[in-house]
């Protein structure tokens, strides 16, 4: 199961990588990769945005679904733990494999493979 998440993986990646040096608009690429992504890994939102100096103040530029609420301010503060996690240079899950072969993804996405 997960060498089958580890070919999973790494074709989404090749994907991501393709989709961001594409041309186009920045919001229909984050559109592209959410969508190699999603079967991945289940997600309700997705938001990107970017940093202040020193990671102290957060701006989302893109949400996903349009339809979520609104975030409070245009600024928001930064959390000194999510700050320390940020700054920390290891902000990714090191169990990718082992989330992804365990079946923790939308049915859709489940019955799709059968």
């Amino acid at each position: 199961m997960q060498a089958v998440a580890r070919v999973e993986i790494a074709i989404t990646r090749n994907l991501i990588k393709k989709i961001m040096v594409d041309p186009g608009q920045w919001q229909e690429r984050i559109q592209q990769v959410l969508g190699f992504v999603r079967p991945l890994i289940s997600f309700d939102r997705a938001t990107f945005g970017i940093y202040g100096e020193n990671v102290s103040l957060f701006r989302p530029v893109y949400i996903e679904p349009s339809t979520a609420a609104k975030w409070p301010s245009l600024w928001v503060e930064v959390p000194e733990g999510v700050r320390l996690w940020l700054t920390s240079g290891k902000t990714w899950a090191s169990d990718l494999e082992e989330f992804v072969s365990t079946g923790r993804r939308p049915r859709r996405a489940r019955n799709a493979q059968s």
